[in-house]
């Protein structure tokens, strides 16, 4: 009853003061701070980018035309430039459909760089890890012992980052056809053993077109093997009537999860790969300038407008590219009228055992 009348003034004020101290907003002019969000402090990650003048221009037309849009749409990077575009009224030219499809490229193999940090950093959120963590943290005491051993293996295998990533006999039959098809297109994969999961990184490999496409096919194989992870224990943690089947049902098709799941993130890096080009080219030319020419350099990438691409009309170079990568010996993709088309991974094991 004795606390202080406060103004508006100062109640606006508190309660920012109160909302710092739980969160925080990260911003930058750099692509580089989206990863920022998963921080346990970071509530909002804003790029402020700088905008074309044109670009600039067709926004202040599209709002002005229609004040009151929203959109709210669910998509992939592989089609979210033609979803984009059927969404949008016809009269957004187009700048809304590219620019919105190069955000999406720029940020989709972000959650993968994440993921990888926090397995090698021993802070990813799985098998013994997890449960060391709930049990740290005191947290969901019903569900922690479930992350100790392997949900695939019998005999009470400890689920240690290596095992789920590697020696699991269902993720070493994975990793067997991963392998095989890079020898198919023409080269030895990177990763050869768990330990490969971080001797294969290299920096310099994002000046080679040729060099990023194989480590896309390196990152999307590791991140399907913790994407299935978590799916499965999502069973596991459930508490269905009929868990113990789904569990057994999952185990059975395990294989076919892993190649089903790596088939949608290698297409969704293939139909990247014309983003992923004008990277490398961006990266080479500005490596290659020095003092004032490098900052001019930069600025000119800036202020560029973004990439228009027609995917059913290659350009002939972006065709060689798409040959010597993704439609490399039509293992993966091929090349049809200036058109790439995604092959998907088939095998024997690709048809899920029935129940």
């Amino acid at each position: 009853m004795n606390a202080p009348l406060m103004s508006a003034t100062d109640h606006d004020a508190l309660s920012t003061q109160d909302l710092r101290e739980c969160s925080r907003m990260a911003t930058s002019p750099d692509a580089s701070v989206l990863p920022q969000i998963y921080g346990d402090k970071v509530n909002i990650a804003i790029w402020q980018r700088t905008h074309s003048l044109s670009f600039s221009r067709a926004i202040e037309n599209f709002l002005a035309a229609h004040p009151s849009y929203a959109l709210s749409l669910m998509t992939s990077p592989a089609s979210v430039h033609e979803s984009v575009s059927a969404a949008l009224p016809s009269d957004s030219g187009g700048v809304l459909a590219d620019d919105i499809a190069e955000l999406v490229h720029a940020f989709v193999d972000v959650r993968i760089r994440i993921m990888l940090w926090k397995l090698f950093t021993n802070k990813l959120y799985a098998g013994e890890h997890a449960q060391a963590y709930l049990t740290d943290a005191r947290k969901l005491p019903e569900y922690r012992d479930n992350y100790k051993y392997c949900p695939i293996c019998t005999g009470n295998i400890n689920a240690t980052y290596e095992h789920l990533f590697w020696d699991c006999p269902s993720v070493t039959a994975y990793w067997n056809i991963v392998l095989s098809i890079c020898t198919g297109m023409g080269f030895t994969s990177p990763i050869q053993s768990y330990s490969d999961f971080i001797t294969f990184i290299d920096r310099d490999h994002c000046n080679d077109i040729q060099s990023v496409f194989k480590d896309e096919i390196m990152f999307n194989s590791i991140y399907t093997i913790y994407c299935v992870n978590i799916d499965l224990m999502k069973i596991v943690n459930s508490q269905m009537e009929d868990r113990d089947d789904k569990w057994q049902f999952y185990i059975d098709n395990y294989l076919y999860k892993l190649l089903t799941k790596l088939n949608k993130f290698n297409k969704d890096s293939a139909y990247n790969l014309p983003y992923q080009n004008r990277a490398v080219i961006d990266q080479v030319a500005y490596e290659h300038q020095v003092g004032l020419a490098k900052n001019v350099l930069l600025k000119q990438q800036t202020l560029r407008p973004s990439l228009t691409l027609n995917r059913k009309e290659l350009s002939t170079d972006m065709v060689e590219i798409y040959e010597k990568t993704w439609a490399s010996g039509n293992i993966l993709g091929y090349i049809h009228n200036h058109q790439y088309f995604y092959l998907p991974i088939v095998t024997s094991h690709l048809d899920p055992h029935p129940r």
